[in-house]
């Protein structure tokens, strides 16, 4: 069985027992470590799909190449100009304020 399968059938049991292990529950509290009642309802897909809500909100797929590159560099994107452009001393090429001339 996978690591994450494991994993996901302990949050699962955590969550049918109300939030409290009950393998912790001696070294949480001192009170009742019994599980709320449950009704003999079993739990369903239904009920699955609302407690994992937040699991089931990430992407599925991965953003494929293309489409990365065309929301970094489509034709509707506005460039900014740069004003702290200096020129060089020594060589007169053009760099950004507060950096080093690339040629020497």
């Amino acid at each position: 069985m996978p690591r994450w399968f494991s994993r996901l059938s302990v949050l699962f049991e955590l969550l049918r027992h109300g939030g409290v292990s009950p393998r912790l529950c001696p070294a949480i509290a001192s009170g009742s470590c019994t599980a709320p009642h449950i009704s003999n309802r079993s739990y369903g897909i239904d009920d699955l799909l609302n407690d994992f809500r937040v699991v089931l909100g990430v992407p599925k797929y991965r953003t494929s190449k293309p489409k990365k590159q065309t929301r970094k560099f489509s034709n509707d994107k506005l460039y900014s100009l740069k004003m702290n452009l200096v020129a060089c001393q020594n060589c007169g090429e053009y760099h950004e304020l507060h950096t080093l001339c690339g040629k020497y």
